[in-house]
């Protein structure tokens, strides 16, 4: 009787077969055996079956398996405006700002012509710079991510004193420091009411936008904030130096979730005397700190002159910035999908 096929029994029927055999003849062991060894060789079979599954599931495009978290949504936490003339500086205070928060400044000259700003705060934190002093009536902005929570208090300066500076100041929430701008003007008389906005441009979805206007001319304007936005508190400011030919500031800001904006905003003015208007706005994408699960690091990158280390996240378009002082991710910066390129630093310059 071959016992190779005994395990393609029946249970009942291997005890039959069993039986069968110890009465007629003495049991053999090597049919025994030959058992044994034919389940242990099923059992590694299997294993290796197990096995090559696994690997072929590793073999698979990591892609094909990719979940993308959301980022949370951008909120103002607070603001503040003040207006100083005549002046070559002006400040605000923002309170309760958050580690990590971006904060927004903008400001506008009145009557005399400036060329750059500086702005200073009592965090020491470092601030970038945009600015269109000319095309957009005067208006400058700049912005930095806060490296300590508490109130702020936050000074511009401009170079030509003699000024009327109206400015604006944000604390934002869950954003990062990346940030597309538009802008935009125009000239006219008797408007009445009249929407104007920047040029159309292309921004992140569930971006936090602010939007600043000016009216150049005697006549005072209001605004009145589109769909979506909300006047920024302190609008509109209006400047009286000189009286014959003073400026209106105003200002809006919402979230923006959509693939692109023009900052629309209602501008008014009674009477019929010439009015100049200019806006600049700007769109901050999400904060994406928490890369999204699915994508694996690259390969970081050191620089040397500060300690921080920039890590790309491979088929995302995020690179993440490691403090070496604090070993805490301290900016997320949106970068074209990285694939499976490496940054590389300048070290003339120590940009990525």
């Amino acid at each position: 009787m071959d016992c190779d096929g005994c395990n393609e029994y029946s249970p009942h029927g291997n005890v039959f077969s069993i039986l069968f055999v110890e009465n007629r003849i003495p049991p053999l062991r090597e049919p025994r055996l030959r058992f044994r060894r034919s389940r242990v060789m099923r059992q590694d079979l299997k294993g290796l079956g197990i096995l090559v599954l696994v690997i072929v599931l590793l073999a698979i495009p990591t892609t094909q398996f990719r979940t993308v978290q959301a980022a949370a949504t951008p909120f103002l936490r607070s603001s503040a405006w003040n207006y100083a003339y005549p002046a070559d500086s002006v400040g605000c205070v923002l309170s309760g700002v958050v580690s990590g928060d971006l904060l927004f400044v903008t400001v506008q000259s009145a009557n005399v012509q400036q060329s750059s700003m500086a702005v200073m705060d009592s965090a020491n934190n470092v601030y970038g710079y945009f600015s269109n002093w000319g095309a957009a009536y005067g208006m400058g902005e700049a912005y930095a991510q806060s490296v300590s929570t508490g109130a702020v208090t936050i000074s511009v300066s401009v170079p030509n004193g003699g000024a009327g500076l109206s400015v604006f100041c944000y604390d934002i929430a869950g954003v990062m420091t990346t940030v597309s701008t538009s802008s935009g003007s125009g000239f006219g008389s008797g408007f009445g009411a009249g929407l104007v906005s920047v040029s159309p441009f292309g921004i992140t979805p569930n971006s936090f936008v602010v939007a600043q206007y000016v009216n150049s001319g005697p006549a005072t304007a209001n605004f009145t904030a589109e769909s979506g936005f909300t006047l920024t508190p302190g609008t509109p400011i209006a400047s009286t130096s000189p009286s014959s030919h003073g400026n209106t500031v105003g200002a809006e800001y919402g979230v923006v979730n959509s693939s692109s904006t023009n900052c629309p905003i209602t501008n008014s003015f009674a009477g019929n005397a010439a009015q100049g208007w200019g806006g600049n706005c700007f769109a901050f994408a999400p904060d994406t700190s928490t890369p999204p699960s699915g994508f694996y690091p690259g390969v970081p990158i050191l620089n040397p002159s500060n300690g921080n280390v920039y890590v790309p996240f491979y088929g995302s378009n995020l690179m993440q910035v490691i403090s070496g002082s604090t070993n805490s991710v301290v900016a997320s910066i949106a970068i074209p999908s990285s694939g499976g390129r490496t940054p590389i630093l300048n070290p003339s310059d120590g940009n990525i």
